[in-house]
């Protein structure tokens, strides 16, 4: 897969995944301002499935980081790209748990990027952004029972 295909794929299917459950929400609920409590369960599954489809666009971008970094560090030494794609994903916080601000920092630092300063740098939308992310996935932990309520 190519950073390209990942997009597309963010663009394409995963964001049609996540349209159909907003217009199941704006069918139930419509579209004016204000509290609509026969929602609630939309709600929380729109909130699970951004999570869940954002936790794929970054682990597919791991993936071909890994892939890539491996590659061109092992110049044709199989052995050597074995050796280096293990060390890239052994323990990977994205593996495991939600990809919230540590398990990307955790996953893209491995490839000797310090990734939230340099994004910081690069964008000044970072640190909100970052902060958008770690309440999606209190969201999600609460909608799963994970969290506090």
């Amino acid at each position: 897969m190519s950073s390209a295909a990942a997009l597309d794929e963010w663009r394409g299917e995963r964001a049609a995944r996540l349209d159909e459950l907003f217009e199941a929400h704006r069918r139930v609920g419509g579209s004016r301002a204000g509290r609509r409590t026969e929602t609630e369960q939309i709600n929380w599954a729109l909130v699970l499935r951004l999570a869940g489809e954002f936790q794929g666009f970054s682990r597919d971008l791991h993936t071909l980081g890994v892939e890539t970094f491996a590659s061109w560090g092992s110049v044709g030494n199989q052995r050597l790209r074995n050796v280096i794609e293990t060390l890239l994903t052994r323990g990977l916080k994205l593996d495991t748990g939600n990809a919230e601000p540590g398990s990307l920092g955790d996953a893209f630092d491995r490839f000797g990027l310090s990734w939230w300063p340099t994004l910081t740098q690069r964008n000044r939308f970072t640190a909100p952004r970052q902060q958008h992310l770690a309440r999606l996935n209190r969201a999600r932990s609460m909608g799963t029972g994970r969290g506090s309520r």
